[in-house]
């Protein structure tokens, strides 16, 4: 017979253990970073990382009778702050009333429930571990007055029932902009809002709370395309608060100019990389991965693949006779291209995906609405908490603006 103490048990040890790992495994870029690796530390709610900055200062050789002078090894600590995610479903009564003395309705139910949300989970934090828009999901597309329904760059990123603002940067900061709901999503860029809006051309539309005021922070995973970047790139001046201008390690091999993808390119990036480390995988976007594909077959040479852990298998980069995968994800940048060290990366997570129980073990929470009403339901929560980290930037290079055509 169904009881809240059955459900939290099912939700502990046959629903949790199922999907706690799938976050990062569903991905190659989330799977292949390591999670909670010796260099980085937890202290006061901070991720503290320590990275070699550079050469021992003294490594001398000179006659049998000569002083030897003392030197140091350099090294530099920086400290990240943990991001917090959640999600959650509303367990209905009726529903849970319905299936009551059937344990493995229950539990079919749940999973389903939760590998839904763990699919979106997923979704959203290997977004957040790419994306050169930081927060934002997409952008309106065309100025709409007083309407519901608006054309944006993409859909990809939406779905009903989520909170979303909807202005520029500044209004965003400010707590000005529109807060909508979407209702439905119509098609790849058309998507209609709970509430009609006035908008323009290239309006921001990010999750409602995505930012903070009173820390003036963005509450987002930090982004490779930020991470693996230079002191050129006007942007991004500084590598975990280390100011990329005065910490050469701090800098990573970027071409920026416009231009058809060649050979020669990745080349280059790849050959930049490992004179610091050892680059083991290169990310891309589907057009440039085919372009790849293309440039190999133009020139009569056979394209490889190669097999990674679990079941991925991608293209084969062979330069100087060292084989990298090179993997395609939808949420790579457009019109880019990294070379990864994933050893110089990692995952800080200071709480791995887990429920948010009520301080008795009790994973359920009873529900009021706006006005204080109980709601017939119960709530469940999933949380991650934690950030992308790196430690050594130079390891790792990046091809930006280029295109396949």
């Amino acid at each position: 017979m169904f009881t809240i103490e059955l459900l939290t048990e099912l939700l502990k040890k046959v629903i949790l253990p199922t999907i706690q790992n799938q976050v990062f495994d569903k991905n190659v870029l989330m799977s292949k970073i390591p999670k909670n690796p010796a260099w980085m530390t937890f202290n006061n709610n901070k991720i503290y990382i320590t990275a070699e900055t550079g050469m021992h200062s003294w490594v001398w050789f000179t006659w049998a009778y000569g002083a030897i002078p003392t030197g140091w090894p350099s090294f530099g600590q920086m400290e990240v702050a943990p991001k917090y995610g959640y999600g959650s479903h509303i367990l209905w009564d009726a529903t849970l009333e319905a299936i009551k003395g059937w344990t493995w309705s229950l539990a079919d139910v749940l999973t389903k429930f939760w590998t839904s949300l763990t699919k979106a989970f997923d979704r959203s934090v290997n977004r957040q571990m790419f994306w050169n828009w930081q927060w934002v999901l997409t952008l309106i597309n065309w100025a709409w007055s007083a309407t519901a329904t608006h054309t944006v760059d993409s859909t990809f990123y939406l779905a009903p029932g989520m909170n979303l603002l909807v202005w520029t940067k500044a209004q965003i900061e400010a707590w000005t902009a529109d807060s909508v709901v979407v209702s439905t999503v119509n098609s790849d860029t058309s998507v209609t809002f709970t509430t009609s809006i006035t908008s323009a051309d290239n309006d921001l539309i990010v999750t409602k709370w995505v930012y903070t005021a009173w820390t003036s922070a963005y509450e987002e995973i930090m982004w490779l395309w930020m991470l693996v970047s230079n002191n050129t790139e006007n942007a991004w001046s500084s590598f975990q608060w280390k100011l990329r201008s005065t910490n050469a390690w701090a800098n990573s091999y970027v071409d920026s100019t416009s231009a058809v993808l060649t050979e020669a390119q990745i080349i280059s990036m790849v050959t930049q990389a490992t004179k610091y480390w050892d680059p083991d995988l290169i990310m891309t976007t589907p057009d440039l991965s085919n372009k790849y594909a293309s440039l190999l077959s133009t020139n009569r040479r056979q394209v490889n693949t190669l097999d990674l852990a679990g079941w991925f298998k991608w293209l084969e980069v062979s330069i100087w006779n060292k084989p990298l995968a090179m993997v395609q994800d939808w949420d790579c940048p457009t019109w880019n291209m990294f070379c990864l060290d994933t050893a110089t990366w990692g995952f800080a997570e200071l709480a791995p995906l887990s429920y948010l129980d009520n301080g008795m073990g009790w994973m359920l929470t009873t529900v009021v609405d706006a006005d204080g009403k109980r709601i017939p339901g119960y709530q469940v929560t999933m949380k991650l908490y934690g950030n992308l980290c790196g430690t050594t930037p130079r390891a790792n290079a990046k091809l930006t603006n280029k295109t396949a055509s």
